[in-house]
């Protein structure tokens, strides 16, 4: 159990304090970690990227990231291609919003605050139940990229699918003029 608040209550039966039927072991990975990029649409989605070499920045992501990754998937979708990110700093920096008007990319303006209307949460979310629930689970930071890569390509796209289907029709709620936009295949998180 992880948490960044300074107690933590735990509900359970009297008479069951470290019954070991209970108890369920978890090992956590304390060599580091692995930052990635993925991107969703409604039947489909961008193979996983591993970002390496520390904190991603503008630069990074431009090159890395939009160029080969996100212009290329643009181009398949179309005309109705739009970019949905999380407003960190790298995504929202100048340069960024600066290459992706060059290549003609909508980059959706909203505030990633509630789960709902940030979909990728909940794949990497799924992501993350699917490579904790591995035997053995990844013991080095290889084993952890391989074990991300192989558990991105297996999550069903039906809960991308169904991770997409309220954020398209929240954003048609909160967003009016996202209504002349269809909420298809074309849509791209």
């Amino acid at each position: 159990m992880l948490t960044d608040r300074w107690r933590i209550f735990i509900w359970r039966d009297r008479g069951s304090r470290n019954n070991p039927a209970l108890v369920h072991e978890s090992v956590r990975f304390g060599g580091g970690g692995v930052l990635v990029y993925g991107g969703i649409s409604i039947d489909g989605r961008t193979d996983l990227y591993i970002i390496r070499d520390g904190p991603l920045t503008s630069r990074q992501y431009r090159d890395e990231i939009l160029r080969p990754i996100v212009v290329p998937y643009a181009a398949a979708i179309g005309d109705d291609f739009i970019v949905m990110d999380d407003n960190c700093r790298p995504h929202r920096a100048n340069l960024v919003e600066d290459f992706l008007f060059e290549e003609g990319i909508v980059q959706m303006e909203w505030s990633a605050c509630s789960p709902d209307m940030n979909p990728i949460e909940h794949v990497w979310d799924a992501l993350g139940r699917r490579v904790s629930g591995r035997q053995p689970p990844p013991k080095t930071l290889q084993e952890l990229e391989r074990a991300l890569l192989e558990e991105w390509d297996r999550i069903p796209q039906l809960v991308i699918n169904t991770s997409l289907t309220p954020c398209l029709k929240g954003a048609q709620r909160c967003w009016p003029s996202v209504e002349t936009i269809p909420p298809t295949e074309n849509d791209f998180l």
